[in-house]
């Protein structure tokens, strides 16, 4: 739930967004017998969780919201645009 309201995940992609982080985090936490198929469904879990933010992200870049995550990339443009400035002046 933290997380989901720290990045400003929808309500109705709430649900599968805790079902694959859970897939994750049990993997690596140790409630898994490492199985291939524990491996196959993990990497399968961070994949989506991945193309999930990258989607996220780019949603945010348009039309940022009132959350971390638009906070965060509207900081790393302004970053970014001062290291290119900076470099510019060298």
């Amino acid at each position: 739930m933290v997380l989901a309201d720290l990045f400003g995940i929808r309500e109705q992609e709430r649900e599968d967004f805790y079902r694959l982080v859970e897939q994750y985090d049990q993997f690596f936490g140790g409630s898994s017998q490492y199985r291939n198929e524990d491996g196959v469904e993990v990497n399968h879990s961070a994949s989506r969780i991945r193309d999930y933010f990258v989607g996220l992200m780019g949603e945010r870049r348009a039309q940022p919201r009132e959350d971390f995550l638009s906070v965060l990339l509207k900081h790393q443009r302004s970053s970014a645009s001062r290291t290119r400035r900076s470099s510019r002046r060298r």
